[in-house]
C-alpha cells in the first residue's frame, strides 16, 4: 500500500511522520518498514490516563469545601450572610420590573445593612426611588429592618 499524502500536495511523509501514524491509528492502515522507530515512553513514566471515576485527583490532606466551610466558624458565618443576601433578593425580586431585574445582583450583607449591585448609573437611580417600597416589601415578609444600599459595580 503506498504511503497517503499528509499535506494534500502530493508529498509523502517522513518515516517518522509515518511511524507516529501507524502507532497511532495501527499498523494496518499506513505501510512502514520492518523496524521503523516507534514510540516508546522513558522507563518510570506512566500514559497520561484520566483518573478512575472521572473525578480530579485528591491531593492528600486536603479537605473539601464543603467540610471546610461546616468546620471553620468564620467560613460558616460567611456562607449564612451570603445566603441570606440571596433569600432577601428573591423576596425583592418581584417588586423590580424585566429590565432592572437583569441590572441588580444581591450583594455583601453586613452590620451597616446589605448593599445591592448595580451594573450602572441609570438602573441605580431607579432602584434608589425603589429603595422604600423595597424596604417595605422586606419587613412584610418579615426581615429585619437594615439599611439598603445601592452600589454601582462596573462588569
Amino acid at each position: 500500500m503506498a504511503a497517503r499524502s499528509v499535506d494534500g500536495a502530493g508529498r509523502r511523509p517522513c518515516k517518522r511522520c509515518l511511524a507516529l501514524v501507524a502507532e497511532h491509528k495501527g499498523a494496518d492502515e499506513f505501510s512502514t518498514r520492518p523496524g521503523a522507530a516507534r514510540l516508546t515512553l522513558m522507563p518510570g513514566r506512566q500514559p497520561n490516563t484520566p483518573p478512575p471515576s472521572g473525578r480530579a485527583p485528591v491531593t492528600p490532606g486536603t479537605l473539601a469545601l464543603r467540610t471546610a466551610l461546616d468546620q471553620s466558624p468564620p467560613l460558616t458565618a460567611l456562607l449564612q450572610r451570603l445566603q441570606q443576601s440571596r433569600q432577601r433578593f428573591a423576596a425583592i425580586e418581584a417588586q423590580l420590573d424585566d429590565a432592572l431585574r437583569g441590572a441588580v445582583r444581591p450583594g455583601p450583607l453586613d452590620d451597616a445593612g446589605w448593599s445591592l449591585l448595580v451594573s450602572g448609573g441609570a438602573a441605580a437611580a431607579k432602584l434608589r426611588q425603589l429603595l422604600p417600597q423595597l424596604q417595605a416589601q422586606l419587613r412584610a415578609q418579615g426581615w429585619p429592618d437594615t439599611p439598603l444600599r445601592v452600589r454601582v459595580q462596573a462588569r
